[in-house]
């Protein structure tokens, strides 16, 4: 008699809440990257909540991997939907052996 084999997949979604307190620089403005009004904030603050240095932000800023703009008096401000903030993750957890 031969084994019969179940297979259960769970997906778990999460979303992460960031809030700012009047510290930290955070405006709306319009990300032209995203193509829509985003949150952006300083890169100390987006190295803070990604848990890098600020270096590391200016580095992915040059690599093109987080969107960014520049205000008149010349402070860089990074997108945070780039960065992964307020953006629901998925991940699949997958149980049971394969036949």
């Amino acid at each position: 008699m031969a084994k019969s084999w179940s297979r259960t997949e769970i997906t778990i979604e999460t979303e992460t809440l960031v809030i700012f307190s009047r510290e930290a620089e955070a405006i709306r403005v319009w990300c032209d990257g995203c193509e829509a009004e985003s949150l952006m904030i300083t890169p100390a603050a987006a190295a803070n909540l990604a848990g890098v240095t600020t270096p590391a932000i200016y580095a992915r800023v040059q690599a093109g991997a987080l969107h960014y703009t520049e205000l008149s008096d010349g402070r860089l401000l990074i997108c945070g939907p780039s960065l992964g903030l307020n953006q629901p993750s998925t991940r699949t957890v997958r149980q049971g052996a394969e036949p």
